[in-house]
């Protein structure tokens, strides 16, 4: 040992190569949009950036009447309370699921009855659904893990006959489909999220997808602290008031600058994770032929926007 030159007593270990579990994919594109959003100083509550938002999500539900939210969970409770659920009445939802599905049943005033999964899909056992189904069933929570749905057919003709609401969680399912038609867009309403965890971000927020038109006012009174200022900025009344209970639901617009951009490329992304997957699934053949793993089973009815692989 050179004794100007001591070793360490410690030989930190070399950084080794890590593949994250999940990305955001932030081009200069969004960083100027953001940027801009910064400089014009209104963070909070400039339209044209919640409008510019909203209208690009919209191409992706089929132009349906859409609220960006603070978060899915946000979207998720929104949805439960326009059922008016009461102390007694149940929401069937998947067991295998994030916290959030149970938390806003629990919010609304409602009982979680969970259901089994299916091994293949991870998705919710429509056998187990029919079984639990009773009188009290108000609404079933479809969760379209890693974006592939359920036998959407099935599920909602249960719901049907059950005089209940199919509620969509559509967390992972941004830009994936089920038979053509985009998820989010088949039950009574599609809750998305935009964590980034998720293909398409904003860092944190969400959004509400009304498929019935029965649901859209009393949603908008409570999205807008229980006004009905959406009304006034349609030029429907004159003035907004006060109308009903509510709360603070609205994303902020600097997420909504980011996440116009970000949906503008969400073709690209999704592709590109479509192209990640396969590169891992050749590279895995091996092992999954030998029985050591198994990849997800995609249905046909399904077009899946490979958020989990």
């Amino acid at each position: 040992m050179d004794a100007k030159n001591p070793e360490p007593l410690y030989h930190a270990p070399m950084p080794r190569p890590s593949i994250p579990n999940s990305a955001p994919w932030i081009t200069q594109a969004e960083i100027d949009a953001v940027t801009s959003c910064l400089e014009e100083g209104r963070m909070a509550s400039n339209e044209a950036n919640l409008k510019a938002a909203t209208n690009a999500l919209k191409q992706w539900v089929n132009g349906r009447d859409t609220l960006l939210t603070t978060s899915c969970t946000a979207a998720l409770e929104l949805a439960l309370r326009a059922l008016k659920l009461e102390p007694g009445d149940e929401v069937i939802v998947p067991s295998y699921t994030f916290v959030s599905c149970a938390n806003a049943i629990l919010y609304a005033g409602a009982t979680p009855v969970f259901v089994d999964i299916e091994e293949e899909t991870l998705n919710l056992d429509l056998n187990d659904t029919e079984k639990k189904i009773t009188g009290n069933t108000k609404a079933i929570m479809p969760v379209h893990y890693a974006g592939v749905s359920c036998d959407m057919d099935q599920l909602l003709q249960m719901a049907h006959d059950a005089h209940a609401a199919g509620i969509e969680d559509a967390a992972h399912a941004i830009g994936a489909k089920y038979k053509n038609k985009p998820l989010g867009t088949l039950g009574t309403f599609g809750c998305f999220s935009f964590h980034d965890t998720k293909n398409c971000v904003c860092g944190e927020g969400g959004a509400l997808v009304m498929n019935n038109d029965e649901y859209r006012d009393p949603v908008e009174w409570m999205y807008d602290k229980g006004t009905n200022r959406k009304a006034f900025l349609r030029g429907e009344v004159d003035k907004y008031t006060w109308v009903t209970e509510g709360g603070s639901f609205t994303m902020s617009s600097v997420l909504a600058a980011l996440l116009s951009t970000q949906l503008k490329r969400l073709d690209d992304m999704n592709s590109k994770r479509g192209a990640i997957v396969k590169r891992y699934q050749e590279g895995l053949e091996t092992l999954c032929t030998q029985g050591h793993i198994r990849f997800p089973h995609i249905p046909s009815y399904a077009d899946p926007n490979f958020h989990i692989a």
